[in-house]
């Protein structure tokens, strides 16, 4: 048999394509598990920030909150304690 037989020119071919295929699609992959990582990152740093700005808020309405329901309780003791319509109970 000679060097151009057809069919081994054609199976060369079909290597030479065949690993430069592969070899390109596991570059392209790796390359999208990369952009894939970086995204992934940058969402959970922005999950973070919206996350850690959302407790601070409630952290601060609450506090809010306390001294209202402490300045209420205090008019309420101090309700209370005091006579109906000015008049003194018995």
């Amino acid at each position: 048999m000679s060097n151009d037989n057809p069919f081994q020119k054609n199976m060369e071919l079909w290597q030479q394509f065949s690993d430069s295929y592969t070899k390109n699609m596991f570059a392209m992959f790796e390359k999208n598990l990369e952009h894939s990582k970086a995204f992934q990152d940058q969402v959970q740093a922005a999950v973070s920030q919206a996350v850690e700005t959302q407790f601070e808020m409630v952290m601060t309405n609450l506090k809010t909150m306390q001294e209202q329901i402490g300045e209420i309780s205090a008019n309420l003791g101090e309700a209370a304690k005091a006579p109906a319509n000015g008049k003194k109970t018995k």
